[in-house]
């Protein structure tokens, strides 16, 4: 609706590209799932490799969308500490960096832990049981959304060091 039909502004809202990817992707992780339970209960087939897709599919969203949701600052998070030091900025700004700082070591260890494992899965060449897909393509999906989080921490210190001291830190 325009602003003449309701009266009042409402912004609009732009999908990203990565919004919309990763949501078809999520819908594709619906209607799999569904193809495969009214494949096993309405027609008495099993389709084996749907566990599998899905499983693929899971670990590249989940991964991939948190650091995506970490880089616009919409992951869940405590802020009892943060809000109670709204009245003392340096505490407050030590605090932020602090958090994206422990983000960033977290993240660093494990896509390193990642790395390790998935040069290990393509290495050894461990498939996948139904559809013979290389582990280490699922497993890249992890790395990928680890080193994502780790630059987007680096970002944000970077952020939480130069800020301008009004401005609200991520």
């Amino acid at each position: 609706m325009s602003e003449s039909e309701t009266g009042s502004a409402v912004p609009e809202e732009k999908l990203s590209v990565p919004a919309l990817l990763f949501g078809g992707a999520a819908l594709f992780t619906v209607i799999l799932a569904n193809v495969g339970v009214l494949a096993r209960y309405v027609f008495r087939y099993s389709i084996p490799s749907v566990e599998e897709q899905l499983r693929f599919i899971f670990v590249w969203l989940i991964f991939i969308c948190s650091a995506l949701s970490y880089r616009e600052g919409g992951l869940i998070c405590i802020t009892m500490v943060e809000d109670a030091l709204k009245g003392r900025p340096a505490l407050r700004k030590a605090l932020v960096l602090f958090q994206h700082l422990a983000v960033l070591f977290f993240s660093a260890v494990m896509a390193q832990s990642c790395w390790a494992m998935m040069k290990t899965q393509f290495e050894f060449e461990e498939l996948s049981v139904v559809m013979e897909i290389n582990m280490g393509w699922m497993t890249a999906g992890a790395f990928i959304g680890f080193v994502l989080m780790g630059l987007f921490a680096l970002r944000h210190c970077l952020r939480a060091l130069f800020a301008h001291p009004g401005a609200r830190p991520l």
